[in-house]
């Protein structure tokens, strides 16, 4: 087991405006060594991982106003599944004749507008969530352990995206009585 390599971390936070304004933004990357070895293919560590992602945030809160804007991005690269087959305690996948990378991806983000009316408080919140994912899975192992070509194999590609709109009337939080 070759251990795990320490992410990249770039972290900002400041006010950008008097205290009204304010942006918080992280970046990192993080790269780990595979622990998995495919001895049929001569490969050793096949499963490194590769990760990258940003996430920022920014507020503003002028007078009777809270405005929020939130953003996050990921993406993870898998070189190859962590798949053993021996039962030994080696961590290899003796069998395998082609490697199966995975990708996945994400983005969100969120804008928060709320007015305080002073006896009720409007909010409206809307975000988008998009997410990708390929990946491939190769079987030919479990089909023909044997053969010497890949015969069998499952790729997949998703995409999906979410959109969501919300606002909300709500009595304020000093009072008796809440609605």
């Amino acid at each position: 087991f070759s251990g795990s390599a320490p992410a990249n971390l770039a972290p900002l936070n400041t006010p950008l405006l008097r205290d009204d304004l304010e942006l918080r933004v992280t970046a990192f990357r993080r790269n780990a060594p595979g622990y998995v070895d495919t001895p049929r293919m001569k490969l050793t560590d096949t499963n490194s991982l590769s990760q990258e992602g940003i996430r920022g945030m920014l507020a503003w809160q002028p007078e009777n106003w809270e405005i929020g804007l939130t953003y996050a991005y990921q993406s993870t690269h898998t070189a190859n599944v962590g798949l053993t087959d021996v039962d030994d305690g080696q961590l290899q996948h003796t069998k395998a004749i082609r490697l199966s990378p995975q990708q996945q991806a994400y983005n969100l983000a969120d804008l928060s507008v709320a007015y305080d009316f002073g006896w009720a408080r409007l909010v409206s919140e809307t975000s988008t969530i998009s997410k990708r994912a390929q990946n491939f899975l190769e079987g030919t192992a479990l089909l023909v352990p044997s053969s010497p070509v890949p015969l069998a194999s499952q790729p997949s590609a998703q995409a999906n995206h979410t959109y969501c709109q919300e606002f909300r009337l709500s009595s304020p939080d000093d009072r008796d009585a809440r609605w």
